[in-house]
């Protein structure tokens, strides 16, 4: 592998204090087989922390996700803004749930760029979701 296409080490979330600031406090957006947590980044690049709990499955397919995991978000730098650019770089935690059983490369790559273009062009707050709050009920027809 090029040095220029490593995973570097400032681009990934590290202290157990920074996961928990970000799960803590960040934008929480639920996939299928993800859940996506943003916060603005404090540094001048993107950062991405996976977790995934023993519940998911044996060491083998929980480093196997996580490897995929990253390798999606290394693949589009387009998706990692940096200071500078038109907009904020973000850190992100991304937890994989524990009930799914279709994990395939694929799956998680689609759902990776899915979800965080998403977040970038702020879809994520369509139809008046406002930030940590649902979307509002729709008026039912009434008989009067």
């Amino acid at each position: 592998m090029a040095r220029g296409e490593r995973f570097a080490r400032r681009c990934r979330i590290l202290r157990r204090s920074e996961f928990l600031r970000i799960q803590g406090q960040g934008r929480r957006i639920h996939g299928r087989r993800l859940i996506f947590q943003f916060l603005p980044g404090r540094t001048d690049e993107s950062r991405l922390g996976i977790t995934v709990s023993r519940k998911v499955g044996k060491a083998v397919l929980r480093n196997r996700i996580k490897r995929w995991i990253r390798e999606s978000f290394r693949r589009h730098p387009e998706l990692r803004p940096r200071r500078g650019d038109p907009q904020r770089p973000y850190d992100l935690v991304i937890t994989v749930k524990r009930d799914v059983d279709d994990f395939s490369f694929q799956a998680i790559h689609d759902e990776v760029v899915q979800t965080i273009g998403r977040h970038l062009r702020g879809e994520h707050r369509k139809n008046g979701a406002a930030r940590g709050g649902k979307a509002p009920r729709p008026e039912r027809a009434r008989d009067d």
